[in-house]
């Protein structure tokens, strides 16, 4: 490199580093790097050695996690979306939705609410699902109803192990890809075994006591009914195929959710689609979050953005 191209390359870099220091809600909305305040109350204006290298610290992370490059400040962000975009033609919108939202403070906000009220809204189905056997199997002793009682108990432990993950990210992007595979687990875990928490639910006979004036035996014999029902239900459940199915996405997400949101957008795009076994369920799955999303501009352009390294291809 001859010495008036370094001094330009050196220059470039220092304009894009003053640029990412100079926008605190970035560094603490997106980074996750707390500003210290100063007496008055306001964000210092000038920072500590340290606490700069800090900043620069987490913002390679993220550098890193998009383009798997060790050079920090190396080009902006922006580029890469125009030259990847057309090797993502079968899923743009949803792989774009997660780059904006992950390097974006001003769509980060608006991405992590999408994804609470209608990414994460299956996580009250299934927990309601599972209290409901735990519930239901407790009063009808016998061996069946144990099993299935353990078998519930165990998920709801599982599951709480993941949510328990997601509580402990504190870099709000990684936070949001946190969700993103929290939801798309539990979507994929809940379609293997939809049909037959209809099943369980159709059993009915909790508030069933017949009508108005009957007598006390045939409110009971509407309960054994339902018990038998129940039981019925339950021996076909844990025998099937879709309980190894549903169990394991979401172990995997506990064992495994960590990991993969700190290995990389390759690494976390082709665990999501491993999971769900298949882009087209992964793309499915956010649908509702990438809607929500653009209803409310996610997806337009935002201007004064921090200039961060050009990642490398995205997952095809």
């Amino acid at each position: 490199m001859s010495e008036m191209k370094l001094i330009m390359e050196n220059w470039r870099q220092y304009e894009s580093r003053e640029k990412l220091l100079s926008r605190p809600d970035y560094i603490t909305g997106v980074l996750g790097v707390q500003i210290p305040l100063s007496e008055d109350g306001n964000t210092l204006q000038s920072y500590s050695p340290e606490l700069i290298e800090e900043i620069l610290k987490e913002q390679q992370l993220i550098e890193q996690w998009w383009g798997g490059e060790d050079v920090l400040l190396e080009g902006p962000i922006g580029d890469w979306w125009e030259g990847t975009k057309e090797k993502i033609a079968t899923y743009p919108e949803t792989m774009k939705m997660l780059y904006v939202a992950t390097t974006d403070s001003t769509k980060l906000h608006s991405f992590t609410k999408a994804m609470n009220r209608r990414g994460m809204a299956i996580k009250e189905k299934i927990i309601k699902f599972i209290d409901f056997l735990i519930a239901k199997a407790s009063g009808i002793q016998n061996s069946i109803m144990q099993k299935l009682a353990q078998w519930a108990t165990s998920i709801k432990n599982v599951i709480n192990r993941g949510l328990e993950w997601l509580n402990s990210i504190t870099k709000p992007w990684m936070k949001a890809l946190g969700l993103v595979a929290i939801s798309v687990g539990l979507q994929f875990a809940w379609s293997k075994i939809a049909d037959f928490a209809q099943e369980f639910f159709g059993c009915g006979g909790e508030d069933e006591e017949g009508p108005a004036g009957a007598v006390p035996d045939a409110a009971g014999s509407v309960r054994e009914v339902a018990a038998g029902c129940f039981v019925n239900v339950a021996q076909k459940f844990l025998k099937d195929k879709a309980l190894e199915l549903f169990g394991g996405a979401l172990k995997k997400l506990a064992d495994q959710g960590a990991a993969i949101v700190t290995g990389g957008v390759t690494k976390f795009w082709g665990w999501l689609v491993a999971i769900a076994k298949g882009v087209k369920f992964v793309v499915a799955s956010l649908e509702p979050v990438l809607k929500f999303f653009k209803s409310r501009g996610g997806l337009e352009s935002s201007e004064d953005r921090p200039d961060i390294a050009q990642p490398t291809p995205a997952p095809t």
